[in-house]
Parts: C-alpha cells; structure tokens; sequence
C-alpha cells in the first residue's frame, strides 16, 4: 500500500496547452483548441502584436479552431480567447496559469460570478441537447 501522495506533474506536462489546470471543461476546450491551431498555423509570433480580430490571420485561426471542432466561439469570446494566448506567447503559460488561478480564487468567493457561470453553464448544456 502507498500512503504518499502521487508525484505533481511536471511542468512540461501542465503547461503545455492542453490547460489542465481549468476545472472548466469548456473553457478549456476554447482555450486548447487556440493553442493547437496558433501552433499549427505558426502564428505564435503574429499573436505577439495582435490588434485586431478582423486580420486575415485571424480568419485563418477561426477556421482552424472549427476543424479542430470547437464552434463555441462569438466574436466576443473569439477576441478574449486570443487575448489569452497573447499573455501566453508574450510571458509564457506559467504566467497565464497564475493569473488564471488567482482569478479562480477571487470568482469563488464572488456570489455574482458564481451566478453568472450558472447562467452561463445552463446555456451551454441546453446547447449541447439541442445538436
């Protein structure tokens, strides 16, 4: 019997873009499916000086997010998302994980976030059974 708790994972695996640190099943499909496409469409640099979600690369992101079958996204949540992974391609994804993590902290102890992520987490589900 091992009564030690199991080895934390590295920091390579953790961060890595796959988020494993979010709770959320759905943010962190948003989220990965980003990385994946901006790594697959070598666009990492690109992301650095992102302006505007209305640039031809932008489209190429979109579309790609789609194929790697994420169809969440509105323009608000699409420029949001790319926000995310501008943090995380200018200081890196340990940065990002941090600022993720106190976030997590304060909105738990926030009554209307909590509601609002109710509200919004009904949404998605009702989403879901109508595909």
């Amino acid at each position: 019997m091992n009564i030690l708790p199991p080895n934390p994972p590295s920091s390579q695996e953790e961060l890595n873009g796959t988020f494993g640190y979010i709770q959320s099943n759905a943010d962190k499909k948003m989220l990965s499916t980003a990385y994946q496409a901006i790594t697959q469409l070598e666009l990492w640099d690109y992301i650095k000086n992102l302006t505007s979600i209305f640039e031809p690369e932008c489209d190429l992101i979109y579309k790609k997010i789609e194929e790697l079958e994420y169809y969440g996204h509105s323009g608000c949540s699409f420029m949001c998302t790319l926000n995310d992974m501008q943090l995380i391609a200018l200081y890196g994804e340990k940065v990002f994980k941090d600022k993720y993590i106190k976030y997590e902290i304060m909105a738990s102890a926030n009554s209307q976030i909590q509601e609002r992520r109710r509200i919004m987490d009904q949404l998605r589900s009702n989403d879901n059974e109508t595909e």
